[in-house]
């Protein structure tokens, strides 16, 4: 696969938005103790996620020791790919960090030049407009959550969220132009698109808090299982494939509230 990780992490030119402070400059300093702790063949966007999560979730943590905000961080914690680094990373960042509060949104990095640089580009909240983020979505969310009674619970209830994915047109472009590994239906080519099109269902751990905060770290995975279900070879897919990208070629929504209506168990298969 592309976009491993590489033997320094360096900038050409950097640039941030919403802040007077050069965070990417600073995120590349926060992230160099920390970069040989990852797999060597780990992807570049996995290491940058991991460490926006660490810089945030640090900030969180500072924000509930000043002002109690209600928040628990250590399930998001748990749930990512490096527990054990991030809580590292966390300490790091409040000693030496400490006083850059802003919160990291997204990341985006240029392919390397002839000298190795790469340019990074982040997008920046404060903390009053990060927490206004969060406190949107969890209201969007228990909209969308209808009113069940107890009953309804008792028998039915599978004790999972889910991720539900759909493909946009930047996906089935992406389909238009690959060669697949899978044997299409030559004589309804309606038929294929429709079943591209339809979107993919991900049953989830039930006890993530930060949904939106947790895929951001783990999407990568996801994108890969979407990428994989069109062709394995690997050389035709997207050689940067970012948080942003993915939000680009999905639809993503989450359901907190998942049944099974049907008396036969669930069987899982690993063909």
């Amino acid at each position: 696969m592309s976009n491993k990780k590489s033997s320094h992490l360096s900038v050409k030119k950097t640039k941030s938005g919403n802040t007077e402070e050069n965070y990417s400059e600073l995120l590349l300093e926060f992230l160099q103790p920390f970069k040989d702790k990852f797999p060597e063949d780990e992807y570049m966007d996995t290491i940058f996620d991991t460490s926006i999560a660490a810089w945030n979730l640090a900030n969180m943590q500072s924000m509930m020791d000043q002002n109690d905000v209600d928040v628990n961080i250590a399930d998001t914690i748990e749930e990512t790919d490096y527990p054990e680094l991030i809580k590292e990373m966390m300490e790091y960042k409040l000693k030496n960090f400490g006083t850059y509060q802003n919160f990291i949104t997204e990341v985006e990095h240029d392919e390397e030049d002839e000298q190795g640089m790469a340019g990074l580009t982040l997008t920046m909240l404060t903390p009053e407009d990060y927490i206004a983020s969060m406190e949107e979505n969890n209201d969007e969310e228990e909209d969308l959550a209808p009113d069940f009674t107890e009953e309804d619970f008792e028998e039915n209830y599978i004790d999972r969220f889910a991720l539900i994915l759909k493909p946009t047109e930047k996906f089935l472009d992406w389909t238009k132009s690959t060669p697949s590994d899978f044997e299409l239906n030559e004589d309804d080519h309606e038929d294929d698109e429709n079943e591209l099109a339809a979107p993919n269902v991900y049953l989830i751990e039930e006890s993530l808090l930060e949904l939106n905060a947790w895929l951001e770290t783990n999407f990568d995975c996801y994108f890969d299982m979407e990428l994989e279900n069109w062709t394995d070879e690997e050389s035709t897919w997207p050689n940067k494939r970012t948080y942003k990208m993915f939000t680009e070629w999905f639809d993503i929504q989450f359901s907190k509230m998942v049944y099974d209506m049907e008396k036969k168990p669930v069987s899982k298969s690993w063909n």
